[in-house]
């Protein structure tokens, strides 16, 4: 291991309470709450970035953050279909991550990224509340094709374990896990010219069905067509 190559670094950060956490009602299923304190947060990381060659980039890191009052959206009790944006205690971050960029030949290359997270957050009003929006596991990996120099083609798979979700249905409250999933996606991109670029692909080609948060299923297969042009 070169020194050289690892990096550590701490920054303390304050997330303020916007305007819509505070005061909307949210069409009539929140609660407005303007008494909610900012978020505050001290993060500490260290990473490793070595100059292996100039056809691989590595980069890996891990990091914990120390969280106080932090704001998350919780169900009201005893009314399960009203919300609050409330600071629901003190806490913890902490995980691993990781990507990778490798040029395989002058036609493949290779790469991808994955990071590790685990979260625990302590409320002595809500003992059994749980951190909802983030998987403890996410990753990517994609190979890309360049027969010629102006076309790409990309597959990639995308994947996610279980998160915690508020429960949305009507009469329960509590907490549950989404579900896992694996996503098969592909984009070619085409070079017109200098500044003109297309792409078209597919995300979620196998159409799997699949959620992030509770009662809101996330799309299925479809198609995009895109034009980029760079002045």
């Amino acid at each position: 291991m070169l020194w050289s190559d690892v990096k550590f670094s701490i920054s303390s950060r304050s997330r303020f309470p916007t305007i819509f956490e505070r005061f909307s009602t949210r069409f009539g299923t929140a609660l407005p709450n303007p008494d909610l304190k900012s978020e505050r947060a001290t993060h500490y990381e260290i990473g490793w970035d070595p100059n292996l060659s100039s056809e691989v980039r590595l980069h890996t890191a891990l990091f914990y953050s120390d969280l106080k009052d932090m704001i998350q959206t919780v169900v009201v009790i005893p009314n399960p279909q009203t919300t609050q944006a409330r600071n629901v205690g003190d806490g913890h971050y902490f995980g691993a991550e990781t990507s990778l960029d490798w040029r395989l030949t002058e036609t493949f290359r290779f790469g991808g990224n994955y990071t590790y997270l685990q979260r625990k957050i302590t409320d002595s009003l809500q003992p059994n509340l749980k951190v909802v929006g983030a998987p403890s596991s996410y990753g990517m990996a994609y190979v890309e094709w360049t027969p010629v120099a102006q076309l790409s083609v990309t597959p990639s798979v995308e994947f996610a374990s279980n998160r915690w979700s508020d429960i949305n249905r009507t009469g329960v409250t509590g907490f549950t896990r989404t579900g896992s999933y694996v996503l098969a996606n592909l984009q070619a991109d085409y070079l017109i010219t200098d500044n003109v670029r297309t792409s078209v692909g597919g995300r979620n080609l196998l159409d799997k069905n699949y959620e992030l948060a509770d009662g809101f299923p996330e799309q299925g297969r479809s198609m995009y067509f895109k034009v980029r042009m760079d002045f």
